[in-house]
């Protein structure tokens, strides 16, 4: 229970200070995130309040799965995060959409998707 209100806490904290200007807004994906729900903000280092981290959609999976499979692709190292396969796009000098670079991915395993982007 106290993990859960220190997660509310600090995600609120994140919010607000997103809000006001003083973290970058993290540039969103552009793989298609069609039929896909937004599972939010995946920080590189969970639990720690930081401007760098991943976007996250899921389709047919769990938001909590997702941000673990996004994670472990984008900065864990690995290739095939729970058996997903994955691709990605740099966009380094940024989008007409946003002008942030920024890397696109999209992991899916059969109909199972998740679409995800950070800089």
């Amino acid at each position: 229970m106290r993990l859960l209100v220190a997660l509310l806490l600090l995600t609120g904290l994140a919010s607000a200070l997103l809000v006001a200007g003083l973290l970058p807004a993290t540039a969103s994906s552009h793989y298609s995130r069609a039929g896909t729900k937004a599972c939010g903000f995946a920080p590189r280092t969970p639990g720690v309040a930081s401007d760098e981290g991943l976007e996250v959609w899921a389709r047919r999976v769990s938001c909590p799965t997702a941000r673990r499979i996004a994670r472990d692709y984008a900065y864990g190292g690995q290739q095939r995060p729970s058996g997903f396969a994955c691709v990605r796009r740099g966009r380094q000098q940024g989008d007409r959409q946003s002008g942030i670079a920024h890397t696109d991915y999209r992991c899916s395993l059969g109909k199972r998707v998740v679409v995800f982007a950070g800089s």
